[in-house]
């Protein structure tokens, strides 16, 4: 998802000061990638994260439904702000980052059964998270068998 908002930030920046043609071309290119990117991350990263009862209720008609969707979102923004909705676009990212920064946890290499816990150590969500006592003990468990 990061590579995605990278890619549809330089995209905006190159779109945003674009003198010809050429650089409109690799401007749109850069944000498809990130559009591509982050639609393919984002569905994979809620499925892996969501609780065991939710898992698999994000499937790929649902991605590409919410695909047209944003791309319906986009032409109606791009006719009505023409240049400055890469503008409006790249703001969103800029706001986002520091959400996904602040309020996401990192969870690269942390089994799924651990989910919990990296959820209860947080900040934020760990009011919401409850019961990780009994979750830890059975990762200890888990871990020390293997």
């Amino acid at each position: 998802m990061l590579i995605g908002g990278a890619l549809f930030i330089a995209g905006s920046v190159v779109n945003t000061g674009a003198v010809n043609i050429s650089m409109l071309i690799v401007g749109r290119t850069l944000l498809g990638f990130g559009i591509v990117f982050t639609l393919q991350a984002a569905p994979l990263y809620l499925a892996d994260t969501a609780p065991p009862r939710w898992r698999g209720a994000f499937t790929i008609s649902t991605t590409l439904c919410v695909s047209i969707v944003e791309l319906h979102v986009f032409i109606k923004l791009l006719c009505a702000m023409k240049d400055a909705v890469f503008l409006f676009y790249t703001g969103w990212l800029l706001v986002m980052t520091p959400f996904v920064a602040a309020l996401l946890p990192e969870t690269k290499g942390v089994p799924l059964e651990a989910m919990r816990s990296v959820w209860a150590r947080h900040w934020y969500w760990r009011r919401f998270v409850k019961d990780d006592a009994k979750q830890e003990i059975h990762v200890n468990r888990a871990r020390s068998t293997s």
